[in-house]
């Protein structure tokens, strides 16, 4: 039995693939989820390492500058300042403090000079309030009744804290991005002969019995699977050994119709060997 169609070219209808793109879509979104997840635990605990770091920086530098400047203090404690202002000038900035005088009146006679690391440059305030601990000023009062103010300051430790944060944040980003695109690749290429499958057996009848295993399927429903799995790559040819050998009047009525129907749709010759 041979069937021809009225022309040799394939017609190519279009794939339904909004199903694929479902899919593609929840596997990104299940992996943007859990990347994004991984970039904010990443985040936080830089952010908690920095804090603790200049947390615990702030204490033991504030407890030994405020030591040694003590002992000094009470050696330097004279009528005036000369004597306490050449030994600060000589001392120069300490880490993570800054040291000023001011005199009987209130006037400012010294001051920490600024650190020269990173100069000009400042973390953003919200990081800094929730990095910096609220720390005393040490007013240690002197005899000549001027006032000697030590306080705590690891803004360039908080500054090496937002710049890793920031880096952090780049290089999550960038991973976060290439990392989607290759799934959503990786995903799409293996899912892409599903919706040539899914196209034959809504050709066949079918489409509705995407989700059942073979075991469920009837006589003529595994034929007519057989028949869309020929399908596939859309031949100009198709030859079918005994397609209804094993199925009984009706469901072989109904595959012979449906390789005419076929043969005619997808513009292709048909040649069919079976017993009378």
């Amino acid at each position: 039995m041979i069937f021809m169609s009225a022309a040799s070219a394939i017609i190519c209808r279009p794939q339904p693939e909004g199903w694929t793109l479902k899919l593609r879509t929840h596997v990104n979104l299940i992996v943007a989820s859990l990347s994004a997840a991984f970039v904010i635990l990443a985040a936080w605990l830089q952010f908690d390492g920095t804090r603790r770091a200049v947390r615990e920086e702030i204490a033991g530098a504030n407890v030994i500058a405020t030591q040694l400047l003590t002992r000094f203090l009470i050696t330097y404690d004279q009528p005036d300042n000369d004597a306490l202002l050449t030994f600060l000038q000589h001392l120069g900035r300490v880490r993570a403090h800054e040291i000023s005088v001011r005199n009987a009146n209130g006037q400012t006679i010294y001051a920490s000079p600024p650190s020269p690391y990173k100069a000009g440059r400042e973390a953003p305030a919200w990081y800094s309030s929730f990095i910096l601990p609220t720390t005393p000023v040490h007013i240690f009062t002197l005899a000549n009744g001027s006032e000697v103010r030590i306080e705590a300051n690891a803004t360039r430790a908080t500054l090496d804290g937002w710049d890793d944060f920031v880096h952090l944040m780049i290089v999550g980003g960038i991973a976060f991005a290439v990392l989607n695109a290759a799934v959503f690749w990786l995903v799409g290429r293996a899912v892409a002969p599903w919706s040539v499958i899914v196209d034959g057996l809504t050709r066949i009848g079918l489409g509705h019995r995407i989700d059942p295993v073979p075991a469920t399927m009837s006589g003529g429903e595994k034929q007519r699977v057989a028949v869309a799995r020929a399908l596939i790559h859309r031949p100009q040819l198709l030859l079918c050994d005994e397609p209804t050998g094993n199925l009984d009047t009706e469901n072989s009525k109904a595959v012979i119709a449906l390789l005419r129907e076929l043969t005619r749709d997808e513009q292709m010759a048909t040649i069919i060997v079976t017993h009378v």
